[in-house]
């Protein structure tokens, strides 16, 4: 993905402020929580999102019309008495488009890792199949 400065446009771009800082919000919420996707074979995906320091309570994942949506929302820690926070635990959505017949089969956090198995399920019936040919003239051709 391409990122644009806008630093030079600003200068000339007077009231479009709000404009920008949208921009900029929304570039950087596409970017978290990172993430992988590694086709394991044709019909098997895995996706895979950083989400350190998070808990299952705190993650909800959904399939429906095609779209797995992963939700994260951490309460916050207001014990702690952070010097500097660099983990991010901010809410986050993220969206993905399967493709027909795409189904999820799994998911699972280990080592700050979400892991998410995605897997393509055509029905038997889609599935091209081989037709018999005989040579027996007394076959019928609708049985």
């Amino acid at each position: 993905m391409t990122s644009i400065n806008h630093f030079p446009f600003r200068d000339m771009m007077i009231g479009f402020d709000s404009f920008f800082d949208r921009a900029d919000r929304l570039s950087n919420t596409m970017k978290y929580p990172p993430f992988n996707i590694e086709k394991v074979s044709d019909d098997q995906y895995i996706i895979e999102l950083a989400v350190p320091g998070w808990y299952i309570e705190d993650i909800e994942i959904e399939e429906h019309n095609g779209t797995l949506t992963v939700k994260g929302n951490k309460p916050a820690d207001e014990e702690a008495d952070y010097l500097y926070k660099g983990i991010a635990s901010r809410a986050f959505t993220k969206e993905f488009k399967l493709s027909e017949h795409m189904k999820v089969k799994g998911a699972k956090i280990h080592n700050g890792i979400l892991g998410i198995g995605v897997e393509r399920d055509v029905p038997e019936e889609l599935k091209p199949r081989k037709v018999e040919i005989s040579s027996d003239s007394t076959a019928s051709l609708l049985n």
